[in-house]
């Protein structure tokens, strides 16, 4: 999600706080709300390890993520996905 559009864009993953950070920016809260609570809110929840309190910084990549799978489930996957492209050549 995409917070801070009338001041300083930040994207994080949707959380508690974002939701409520879109709220104060949807009813026309100054910037410097928004920036108070990433600050103040989101340095207190990484402190105790809250990933729903806080900012969780991310990239444009983090939306993609539609699953999440143990390494070794990856690597089973690749090596079959390996094993049918060779038997193919």
């Amino acid at each position: 999600v995409i917070t801070g559009r009338h001041s300083m864009l930040v994207r994080g993953l949707r959380n508690d706080l974002t939701e409520r950070v879109l709220e104060k920016e949807k009813a026309g809260a100054p910037a410097e709300e928004a920036v108070r609570m990433f600050s103040e809110l989101s340095e207190a929840a990484l402190l105790r390890g809250d990933v729903t309190g806080g900012r969780a910084a991310c990239g444009a990549g983090a939306g993609l993520v539609r699953e999440i799978t143990s390494a070794g489930d990856v690597l089973r996957n690749m090596v079959a996905e390996y094993d049918r492209i060779v038997a193919g050549l």
